[in-house]
């Protein structure tokens, strides 16, 4: 299950491995990628194109590939089999220097085939790759990878993209350069062109490593490996990363816009509550205004009003007869949301009167009393032949004598 995880994290689903050859002098990539399931490759797709942009616009770029340095530039000699990897190639090349090539080394059968190609040619190749946007994982030379899937191809002859093979009993017997056309195989399931069996071949590098002992580019493809998977965990640690800030800050956006609408919605509840407190509050003030005015005019009227009437009726000769007293009369009537407006220290007193001279007598009496400070005659009319309507007001002091 990790070892899954691990391969799944590194290489996704799709691998995919290159050849790349020389056909009648021209260079030719063929590529053969698959998705690996449970040891199957499945959704196979099948590549040829001459050039890495080309490549890249069929795979995709940022695409893993192994490389099958399979050229011109790569020469191939065999010898009688030698589990001396060094004498193999000291005798297939003198006089080689392996700092200036590389070799590849494969056993089949009797014999023993060895490539080399110059590292600046690889290097050239896997420059070219790189600067189209394809990470190269590892490198081999020639068809010793082939091997992997001879087992699987009936004897006889074998052809591929340069070359044709001689197989017996599941072995290489011999190789020469290409001359017949190509031709089709089918591995298990899969037809393809010969074109693409070294291509197929590569596939299994993704799991299973060429042997050191076999090779000088170890090292090299070590460091290619070790660039891309630095390269991909950079990537996808890069977007995992992201991914996870871009859904903290969405989490955390729904969390704030969940709470800044709970927030807004209790704010609009405060404010009404503070808006209702204030109106009952002003509503509480004004009441309580005309609450002590009502308790004034009540405890001035309870105080004073019975003093003033009293006299008032006192003084009263008997041909006059009341009809109305009014102590502080109201301004105007009283009204829920007005305040109350009347009149301070006034009397308006109304009747009738059978005698003139009487009420003119009164009238005079009244303004000789020190509390009344004026007395005003609003309206004096006869209502019949004998009995006069009148209205008078009389202006209270401030200061009362009783």
């Amino acid at each position: 299950m990790i070892s899954a995880l691990k391969s799944y994290w590194n290489y996704g689903t799709t691998i995919s491995s290159v050849e790349i050859t020389s056909v009648d002098g021209d260079e030719w990539l063929f590529g053969f990628a698959a998705k690996k399931r449970k040891g199957e490759f499945e959704d196979v797709d099948f590549i040829a194109c001459d050039s890495f942009s080309q490549l890249v616009e069929k795979l995709g770029k940022n695409r893993h590939i192994y490389l099958m340095i399979n050229t011109d530039k790569v020469l191939i000699k065999t010898l009688p089999r030698n589990s001396n990897v060094q004498d193999v190639v000291s005798k297939a090349f003198p006089g080689l220097s392996t700092s200036e090539f590389y070799y590849d080394v494969c056993h089949a059968g009797d014999q023993s085939y060895v490539s080399i190609c110059r590292k600046d040619d690889v290097q050239n190749i896997l420059e070219r790759a790189e600067r189209e946007g394809l990470n190269v994982i590892g490198f081999q030379l020639g068809f010793s990878s082939i091997v992997k899937i001879i087992p699987n191809l009936n004897d006889g002859r074998v052809v591929s993209s340069r070359h044709q093979f001689e197989i017996s009993n599941g072995e290489i017997m011999s190789f020469s350069n290409i001359k017949d056309p190509w031709e089709s195989y089918q591995i298990d399931d899969v037809t393809m062109g010969s074109e693409y069996l070294i291509a197929l071949s590569g596939l299994f590098n993704y799991i299973d490593q060429k042997d050191d002992s076999l090779t000088n580019s170890s090292e090299k493809n070590q460091v290619l490996k070790k660039t891309y998977l630095e390269k991909n965990f950079f990537r996808k640690g890069l977007f995992i990363g992201i991914s996870i800030l871009l859904l903290g800050l969405i989490t955390n956006l729904l969390f704030f816009t969940s709470y800044l609408k709970e927030y807004d919605r209790l704010n609009s509840e405060v404010e009404l509550v503070s808006r209702q407190k204030e109106i009952l509050t002003n509503k509480t003030s004004e009441v309580e205004s005309k609450e002590r005015i009502v308790k004034n005019i009540l405890s001035s009227g309870n105080s004073k009003s019975s003093f003033y009437i009293n006299r008032i009726v006192d003084s009263r000769p008997a041909s006059i007869v009341f009809s109305e007293i009014l102590y502080q009369p109201l301004k105007k009537s009283i009204r829920p949301d007005k305040r109350i407006d009347y009149i301070k220290n006034e009397f308006l007193v109304s009747g009738a009167s059978a005698d003139k001279e009487a009420f003119s007598e009164w009238i005079e009496q009244l303004e000789e009393r020190s509390w009344i400070e004026n007395i005003t005659v609003i309206n004096y009319a006869s209502s019949s032949s004998k009995i006069d309507d009148f209205s008078i007001k009389l202006l209270i002091t401030n200061d009362t004598e009783k």
